[in-house]
């Protein structure tokens, strides 16, 4: 039959962002964001009905959009209580009402309506089946639903991917996927490298370590990568001497010079970090140095010194720790 769905609510990010409206149904994922210019000027852009609330109301300063952007909601922000009512972002409603809503709309619309049901980070299994079964019992056509967090490696930035980083993103991505063992990404200093590896980082779902020269450069990366990771395991490993001095033999004075050595005991707890993350976790991003491509031993051997632990459960210390 033609024009069998005559009535239809277009979802897409595209029309929202051409239209300066939010996208189909769904609540505003932020009222601030900053954007990042080629010459690394900031540029704060803020809800505009927000914006135009705070003015008429006498609340608004530069310094609110920027801490709004930062944290994402104006739960705990110093803004009048109806304020915060009336501009809720995804992550304040309830996944009920995110249910509701999407059948509200459905009621009246014969394609699918397009809707993302926001959980939290410690959302159960059971809290996504109610929301399944809310759905069905509501008439919805279908849900899609999103747990924060979920992703094993979730970029957390106050901007996105500019110019050509999303072309780099997911050619580089598609690469690794592909499984390419060379692949360039070209850019002069400061043309944001480093975001973009984070960026497809989080595209490609799977361990991985970043190699920079030197340990300088290795802490600085690390540095920004947990910024860009703060809910992963960013870990830093290294060359654990402060100073090492090979033997050495010089014919012509007839010297010998003994092997020397300082060892740097917090660098090599960072290492120890570095591998059992590694062996434990999935979300594990690790920046090191040169010093990787010497091993560690077979990782058997680390598996036997695990203890298990579980909450709730008594262990004898003695029979537990045995060397």
């Amino acid at each position: 039959m033609r024009n069998s769905a005559p009535v239809t609510i277009a979802p897409t990010g595209t029309i929202s962002i051409i239209a300066g409206a939010s996208s189909g149904i769904e609540p505003l994922f932020a009222l601030s964001f900053v954007r990042n210019v080629m010459d690394n000027t900031r540029l704060v852009e803020g809800n505009a009905y927000l914006e135009a609330v705070a003015r008429h109301e006498g609340f608004y300063s530069p310094e609110l959009m920027e801490q709004l952007a930062s944290v994402g909601s104006l739960d705990d922000l110093d803004v009048p209580d109806w304020v915060k009512n009336v501009f809720r972002v995804s992550h304040d409603i309830d996944p009920r009402w995110h249910v509701r809503m999407q059948a509200s709309f459905q009621e009246y619309t014969d394609n699918a309506v397009s809707k993302t049901i926001n959980f939290p980070h410690d959302a159960a299994v059971e809290d996504v089946a109610e929301a399944y079964r809310s759905a069905y019992t509501l008439g919805c056509k279908g849900i899609t639903v999103y747990r924060d967090g979920s992703k094993a490696e979730q970029l957390v930035a106050d901007f996105g991917v500019m110019g050509d980083q999303e072309q780099a993103v997911q050619k580089l991505s598609a690469g690794v996927r592909e499984g390419l063992d060379h692949q360039t990404l070209l850019g002069v200093t400061g043309s944001g490298k480093t975001f973009t590896m984070a960026n497809i980082v989080q595209e490609v779902q799977k361990p991985t370590i970043v190699i920079a020269h030197n340990k300088t450069l290795a802490a600085q990366l690390a540095t920004e990568f947990k910024e860009f990771f703060p809910h992963n395991a960013v870990e830093y490993f290294v060359s654990y001497y402060d100073y090492y001095q090979p033997e050495a033999y010089i014919p012509r004075t007839d010297t010998y010079i003994e092997k020397d050595s300082s060892v740097n005991e917090e660098l090599d707890k960072l290492r120890l970090a570095s591998t059992t993350s590694l062996l434990t976790r999935r979300d594990t991003l690790i920046v090191a140095s040169v010093s990787c491509i010497y091993g560690l031993g077979d990782p058997s051997d680390y598996f036997e010194m695990v203890a298990h632990v579980a909450v709730g459960e008594e262990y004898n210390r003695g029979r537990c720790c045995v060397s």
